[in-house]
């Protein structure tokens, strides 16, 4: 079958509504770095599955390793019971934690991570409000568009959301004592790969800090080694107060998490 026909059987029961003018490639197969249409064409995938396929699509020791678990124990009654591969997993990122955040919440997408880290910030202040930065993103779920720097995204919704101080990315926000968080991607992703300026980061820390702010950095798209360090805020030096990740973290799987200090996760 031909991509133009797999994406007219899409576009029948779950694709977009419009003509989205060239049909997108329908994937059947990838590996390593490059993936392959319907129609047998092969694409270079310059943005490794938009940050999922960090260790590349298909990886042996990843597919090997999704194979074995799946022959036994593909399911173990979520947070009800303790699963020997639950615990090496949060002991393995554990390790890897900057700053002491070696205890973590789990979700099955980075949206739903931030939403976690949102919950655990209102809980462990008490306090309820919340500053994000235009242009940046953080999924498309409802409580995680809250904080989404896209009108784009925001505004059929609006009548739902909370109210968010969106801040210019760049810009040092008006705190203040009602204040629970800062939610800050280190780079920003879909706005563009964008870097943060000198030294800004170091600034929402202090500025965090000084008012007793939690710090939230969002690293589902730059953690897990994207941009050359295992975290980019570690090599930017600031220090998150809860740190969201995904993407990398299941290389393919419905998997992220949040990871705080075992003193900010017992007060939420």
């Amino acid at each position: 079958m031909t991509t133009a026909e797999l994406v007219e059987r899409w576009r029948r029961h779950e694709g977009p509504l419009g003509d989205p003018g060239t049909p997108p490639p329908a994937w059947q197969r990838a590996q390593g770095s490059h993936v392959s249409n319907a129609d047998g064409r092969r694409y270079l995938d310059l943005s490794s599955g938009f940050g999922v396929a960090a260790v590349g699509h298909a990886n042996p020791r990843v597919v090997e390793a999704v194979r074995a678990q799946a022959g036994e124990l593909l399911h173990g009654l979520g947070d009800l019971h303790p699963t020997a591969v639950r615990i090496r997993l949060a002991e393995r990122l554990a390790s890897v934690a900057p700053f002491g955040l070696t205890r973590a919440l789990w979700s099955l997408t980075g949206a739903g991570a931030v939403e976690l880290a949102l919950k655990t910030a209102l809980l462990a202040t008490g306090r309820s409000e919340v500053i994000a930065f235009r242009g940046g993103y953080h999924g498309t779920s409802l409580g995680a568009l809250g904080v989404c720097g896209w009108p784009l995204f925001r505004r059929p919704f609006e009548a739902w959301l909370p109210a968010v101080d969106l801040v210019e990315w760049g810009g040092v926000p008006a705190f203040g004592e009602s204040v629970a968080c800062v939610v800050v991607e280190p780079m920003q992703g879909r706005g563009g790969i964008v870097p943060p300026p000198d030294g800004w980061l170091q600034t929402l820390r202090y500025e965090c800090d000084r008012w007793d702010v939690l710090l939230v950095v969002d690293e589902v798209f730059t953690g897990l080694g994207r941009t050359g360090s295992m975290w980019m805020s570690e090599a930017e030096g600031v220090r998150p107060d809860i740190l969201v990740c995904g993407k990398a973290l299941g290389g393919g799987l419905p998997l992220a998490a949040v990871l705080g200090t075992p003193e900010l996760m017992n007060r939420a």
